[in-house]
């Protein structure tokens, strides 16, 4: 289902919430701001390097598939945003077999609960669809922009020759 841009519009001025259900729990996705793309940003660097034009693929997947736990995290990450990950919220779980609680953070809570309950293709969906509501290209722009304006200013001024050299005038 795609959304339309006047849709879009809509849930950003009405501020509708948008949840994610994992398993038997409904998390309420916190709104788009740039730390949540920072966060997100140093967890992907924590994803394993992988060579994509192998010729096979099932046993790359399966070579790197244990240091991949960040994908739970860039999941939890993108649900709760920077501000509640900040805030280091905690979570209380039941072991069933001690029938005593645990506290653990609501992040780890969540990124294990995307790691163990959702199948790749889920989880894959999931952060897909959840990286676009966090407005990664609005953020590209901003950086782009500033970067290119950046750029600008270090050549604003310089006078150069022909053959790409400095002029020694001044």
């Amino acid at each position: 289902m795609s959304e339309t841009i006047e849709r879009k519009v809509a849930e950003a001025v009405l501020q509708l919430e948008n949840t994610i259900t994992v398993g038997d729990e409904t998390f309420v996705v916190a709104p788009p701001s740039t730390g949540t793309i920072i966060m997100v940003s140093e967890a992907v660097s924590r994803l394993p390097e992988f060579n994509i034009e192998t010729d096979n693929v099932f046993t790359e997947a399966l070579s790197v598939a244990k240091e991949c736990e960040a994908l739970g995290d860039i999941g939890a990450i993108l649900i709760m945003g920077a501000k509640s990950i900040k805030e280091d919220v905690q979570y209380q779980i039941r072991s069933s077999f001690f029938k005593r609680k645990k506290t653990i953070s609501m992040r780890k809570h969540i990124s294990d609960k995307l790691i163990l309950e959702m199948a790749p293709s889920t989880l894959r969906e999931t952060i897909i669809s959840l990286l676009k509501m966090s407005q990664v290209s609005d953020f590209f722009a901003i950086t782009a922009s500033l970067i290119e304006i950046n750029l600008l200013r270090q050549t604003r001024g310089a006078v150069t020759t022909a053959s790409g050299q400095p002029s020694r005038e001044s």
